[in-house]
């Protein structure tokens, strides 16, 4: 079998934790990195070595890296996180001397931008709720719409409101029609402008206004066909995944869009193995639910109802950090955990915490 060795950067998202498991399993040697120690691959014994990396915006990000991958002669990079951003600024650089999962700077703009990706919908007659530039609607509006910044992630700083405060909502947030219904997302694997995996999902339960806890897993048509003319429109490599509505008669709009990782892969990482030019394969069992047991618990006062009503979901789910065959990780959540709420005090609650040094918001790289 042709073994590669593989880094991850942003090594603090639980999902790569699960990646590196499985790779390994398939006698892949996988490496992590991160600008925090305050991540779970730290402490998995599947990881060979962890790498502290400078924070992504700093300028020596890029020689830091690439210092790395030359010493541990690594064949492939996957970013994971919003360091995505930023790795993408010098990916000729970087493919001087490895494979990177990742596309050019250029198209992970157009997806991630929420105004440059509406305009991208509509040039291709893709239905998406009529969007706005904050900064050319008047300051009271007619009804009540979506308000939120341009770069964001975890809900962060959206509102459904029918006022417009110019001192903040400026060029740099959009007005989005409020559509009413079920939220759907997906994730897909893509190389070449080829699916290589794609699923949908809903979250059941959610870290705050943030990213998912409790994952259902779907089956919808019309999204993986959305997924798969776009990755061949724009001839994507690399991570998409999409958030959409669906009303009560059917209709599906697109919404956003990230062009990272994101807890979707949690039902197809075997699938990550085609990335890494492994044939599919079955060994590891799937479930229709995911979940982060951990945050559900940290969570549950602020939306207990909801918590209890899925009950039974929460305990049939398969749990995304917990492996008998490595531990440490599930109990070292705990520590973490009053590390980021702690932090959060002061950066507006734990989830922006968790990505404030490497979040991309449109900055000039």
């Amino acid at each position: 079998m042709n073994t590669k060795r593989i880094l991850f950067t942003g090594a603090r998202a639980p999902m790569v934790l699960q990646s590196a498991r499985i790779l390994n399993s398939y006698g892949h040697t996988v490496y992590a990195a991160d600008s925090t120690y305050v991540n779970l691959c730290l402490f998995c014994n599947k990881v060979s070595k962890f790498f502290k990396l400078p924070p992504a915006k700093e300028a020596n990000y890029k020689e830091v890296l690439i210092d790395i991958i030359k010493k541990e002669k690594i064949d492939l990079l996957i970013p994971t996180c919003e360091e995505i951003f930023y790795i993408s600024a010098f990916l000729d650089g970087l493919k001087q001397y490895c494979e990177v999962f990742c596309d050019e700077q250029s198209k992970l703009l157009k997806l991630h931008d929420k105004w440059s990706f509406y305009q991208y919908l509509e040039s291709k007659d893709l239905k998406t709720p009529k969007t706005y530039l904050a900064s050319q609607m008047p300051g009271i509006l007619d009804k009540k719409y979506i308000i939120k910044p341009r770069f964001s992630r975890f809900a962060a700083k959206v509102r459904l409101s029918a006022e417009i405060d110019a001192k903040i909502h400026n060029a740099s947030y959009i007005v989005q029609n409020f559509i009413k219904g079920q939220q759907y997302c997906s994730y897909a694997l893509v190389k070449n402008g080829k699916i290589l995996s794609c699923i949908s999902y809903v979250t059941i339960l959610n870290a705050g206004r943030g990213a998912g806890i409790l994952l259902k897993q779907t089956e919808d048509r019309d999204i993986n066909a959305i997924s798969a003319f776009i990755a061949k429109d724009l001839d994507f490599s690399g991570q998409l995944a999409f958030d959409f509505i669906k009303t009560e008669d059917g209709e599906l709009f697109i919404i956003e869009c990230n062009p990272r990782m994101t807890s979707g892969l949690g039902f197809v990482n075997d699938n990550f193995l085609a990335v890494v030019g492994n044939k599919k394969n079955s060994a590891h069992v799937k479930k229709p639910l995911t979940s982060l047991l951990l945050p559900i618990l940290i969570y549950m006062p602020l939306q207990p109802l909801k918590t209890l009503k899925n009950l039974k979901e929460i305990f049939s789910a398969k749990e995304t950090v917990f492996d008998i065959r490595d531990l440490l990780p599930f109990f070292m959540q705990i520590p973490m955990a009053v590390y980021w709420l702690i932090k959060g005090i002061f950066h507006g609650g734990p989830t922006a915490a968790s990505t404030v040094d490497i979040e991309f918001n449109g900055d000039d790289i």
